[in-house]
């Protein structure tokens, strides 16, 4: 598969990378996405230049965080989603309205840090 790939210590979106890389396979709680549609919102503009949650990304990162699409395959132990299913991602998920909070920190993708 093709993807658009940040590097580690980015600070431009002229860094992207086009790359060929190996399908993913879904891992025991994960599914597998294929992206039908997709928009860059102004957090994908400001993770390339290291100007969100903590500075650069520590570990190579797709800028994406609107998305949509259909599951294409499921790891297991997956119950709540099949093969075929329509989703939208979401990466704030504890928000449900109001300011930002703490919750924000717990963003999925953010801050793109090595767990070591």
């Amino acid at each position: 598969m093709r993807a658009w790939q940040l590097p580690a210590g980015c600070t431009s979106a002229d860094q992207l990378e086009l790359l060929e890389m190996p399908k993913p396979v879904p891992a025991a709680g994960e599914v597998l996405i294929r992206v039908r549609a997709n928009s860059l919102n102004y957090r994908d503009q400001m993770i390339p230049k290291g100007r969100y949650f903590g500075g650069p990304i520590q570990v190579p990162g797709i800028p994406l965080s609107d998305g949509a699409g259909v599951v294409e395959a499921v790891g297991p132990g997956v119950t709540g989603f099949a093969i075929g299913d329509r989703v939208a991602g979401t990466f704030f998920q504890g928000w449900q309205d109001g300011p930002p909070t703490p919750v924000h920190e717990n963003a999925l993708g953010a801050p793109a840090r090595s767990s070591s």
